[in-house]
């Protein structure tokens, strides 16, 4: 008996329900209302039962789905005293019923689905909802919201595309594909695409020069914690200066630099580059660091850095921060690319002060952070694990702020190739 029929029914009752009335006849009346009562219950119970459907949660499994590859979806209806006839669909991709399950107090739908893109895929489902001698019904519809993770076979394709620039953590391609690149040992840092960098996470320069020559700010942390180290030839301020040296032998230097070394308090050197000789300048950058007999990593804190770097602090006396200072002196200098080499255990929120400063008055920041656990731990025992995972946490949460505040921070360890840390924006930590 189809649902059309309950109109049926209901003529029927008042057929017969009439046809007594006129003729005189009980029987007929009696059957009459005995259909009429019928239906008001089948009714009632049919409400109650669509309201339980609705107070049950839809149960969900599905493996991992993957683009352009075939995957099972179980969905499961809760369907005592019901009738479900579903159809499932998605504008992301195919959509087939396996089979049909009745278990006990539910109806599970087996689904093969076979999605067409990365990102989200929305699958559908209508239909309609009967009770169990199909005499009421309503309709249903709702929608499911899956990950699609990109394929094997998609990933290498984005990779074997070469020069084509791609997001580092979405593998989206850049439009404008034939005018940028990765930087690399010996671009013009002028040649920066910040727009680009910024969204991709990567340092991103154009192929075309630009004509303008900004000058270009070198700022060296020489604090405390950049020089203390366990072993001396694995020491930050070392690798720091490595890298400070790398930019300096860039072949395309027609714009202006300067070095600042600063510590926690001051700013200890200031060199113009070009008027000065390339012994001097070597001689001034040599900083020894200072060997300590172990490295334990702390929590870093927004206000005072590293927990162990807060007594050094109050020894020193200082109210004043070697970061701000750099500042200070950058904002009275004409706007350009500043490059800050420090490893974010110390001063930090002067750091963020400083950024933010310098981004409204038009500077572009680029922060090289040496990640300190890389340099001082070669093996990890349960003593450490603890407080590596909260340096981590308190580590990853700063340069989230610098990022917030218009900085391009990227992660360094001590593994890390000079020649390829400046291609590469951040760690996956």
């Amino acid at each position: 008996m189809k649902v059309k029929n309950r109109d049926l029914l209901i003529l029927v009752s008042l057929y017969f329900y009439g046809s007594g009335y006129v003729i005189g006849n009980i029987t007929p009346v009696l059957i009459g209302g005995i259909i009429l009562i019928y239906l008001y219950l089948s009714d009632s119970i049919f409400k109650k039962r669509i309201e339980e459907f609705y107070s049950k949660e839809v149960k969900v499994e599905s493996n991992e789905l993957k683009e352009h590859e075939t995957s099972k979806i179980f969905i499961k209806f809760y369907s005592k005293g019901l009738i479900l006839k579903f159809n499932f669909f998605s504008n992301e991709g195919k959509v087939e019923i396996l089979e049909e399950r009745e278990e006990k107090d539910y109806k599970e739908y087996i689904l093969e689905i076979t999605p067409q893109k990365k990102g989200d895929f929305i699958l559908k489902v209508s239909g309609e909802i009967f009770d169990r001698v199909e005499l009421n019904k309503v309709f249903y519809k709702n929608s499911f919201k899956f990950k699609v993770l990109p394929s094997v076979k998609s990933l290498v394709s984005e990779l074997e595309k070469g020069e084509s620039l791609s997001s580092t953590l979405r593998f989206y391609v850049e439009p404008e594909i034939n005018e940028l690149k990765r930087y690399e040992i010996g671009d013009d840092i002028r040649r920066i695409d910040w727009k680009k960098s910024l969204m991709s996470n990567e340092l991103i320069v154009r192929k075309v020069l630009y004509k303008e020559k900004s000058p270009i700010y070198y700022l060296l942390d020489a604090g405390y914690s950049m020089r203390k180290c366990v072993n001396k030839k694995r020491s930050k301020i070392g690798y720091a200066l490595d890298i400070l040296i790398s930019f300096l032998k860039s072949k395309n230097i027609e714009n202006d630099e300067y070095i600042f070394i600063y510590d926690e308090f001051k700013v200890r050197d200031i060199i113009f580059v070009r008027k000065t000789k390339v012994e001097d300048i070597i001689n001034r950058l040599i900083i020894e660091p200072i060997k300590i007999e172990r490295y334990i990593p702390s929590e870093i804190t927004i206000e005072g850095g590293s927990r162990d770097l807060i007594i050094y602090k109050y020894l020193s006396k200082g109210k004043k921060f070697g970061i701000l200072n750099c500042v200070q002196h950058l904002l009275k200098m004409i706007p350009g690319v500043v490059i800050i080499i420090t490893d974010l255990d110390s001063n930090i929120s002067p750091l963020i002060k400083g950024v933010r400063l310098l981004n409204r008055k038009g500077f572009r920041v680029i922060i090289f952070s040496l990640y300190s656990p890389s340099f001082n731990i070669d093996k990890i025992d349960e003593e450490l694990l603890k407080k590596l995972y909260e340096h981590y946490i308190s580590r990853k949460k700063i340069i989230e702020n610098l990022r917030r505040c218009g900085a391009l921070v990227i992660d360094i360890s001590y593994s890390d190739k000079i020649n390829k840390i400046i291609k590469r924006m951040r760690r996956r930590l």
